[in-house]
């Protein structure tokens, strides 16, 4: 069994508005957990390629002025989700989990905002 190794506590969003932007591959995930350490998400497989997705940025659907952006990260899983496959099969649904790498000040304090304003509760 595999050991945990977060420093940090992961926190639910709230919803589907939280999205990381991935420049390279040009895709867009929905974020389901968020830390100081690091974020899971959720992103359609069509055409995307997370191994070499070496920053994303988050942004938010319904507020134009949240956005981080140039995150330096660590790519930590991205495996497919249960019942996954869109109702065409052209596509499945993946989730990936980051870990945050060298994070400015003001990334730092951005990330904290976005904690305390758009998540619920605690994960395990």
């Amino acid at each position: 069994m595999e050991t945990e190794q977060r420093k940090y506590v992961r926190y639910r969003v709230q919803d589907d508005s939280l999205q990381v932007y991935n420049r390279d591959s040009r895709s867009v995930g929905w974020i389901r957990d968020i830390g100081q350490g690091g974020l899971s998400y959720e992103y359609l497989s069509v055409f995307v390629d997370t191994e070499n997705a070496p920053t994303i940025d988050i942004l938010s659907s319904v507020d134009p002025h949240l956005l981080l952006q140039n995150i330096s990260l660590k790519i930590v899983y991205d495996t497919d989700e249960i019942d996954n496959t869109d109702e065409h099969g052209i596509a499945s649904f993946r989730r990936c989990g980051v870990q945050f790498e060298k994070l400015t000040e003001p990334l730092q304090s951005q990330l904290i905002d976005i904690i305390n304003n758009h998540s619920v509760e605690p994960i395990n």
